[in-house]
């Protein structure tokens, strides 16, 4: 799942889309179908939101993932983390 979501990321940026420091995911089980995991995308600056749901390939996971962009380096963490 780390590498889904650094590759949305990578997509963006390769896409040219402004990025905030801040990205936001929010994972859970699709509603249309259980076996596929939800993934929405979500910053502030600019405000935007992107949702993709996919076979992982695995059982879908409900969490909720930070990545902060410091200029220097990034890092992914679970919300309970920060």
């Amino acid at each position: 799942m780390q590498i889904i979501l650094w590759s949305l990321i990578d997509q963006d940026v390769e896409d040219g889309k402004e990025m905030d420091y801040l990205q936001v995911f929010i994972l859970k089980p699709s509603a249309d179908n259980f076996n596929l995991q939800r993934i929405e995308q979500r910053q502030e600056m600019p405000d935007r939101l992107r949702v993709v749901s996919l076979d992982a390939g695995e059982p879908p996971i409900s969490a909720k993932i930070f990545v902060i962009d410091s200029g220097e380096y990034s890092t992914m963490m679970l919300s309970n983390e920060y």
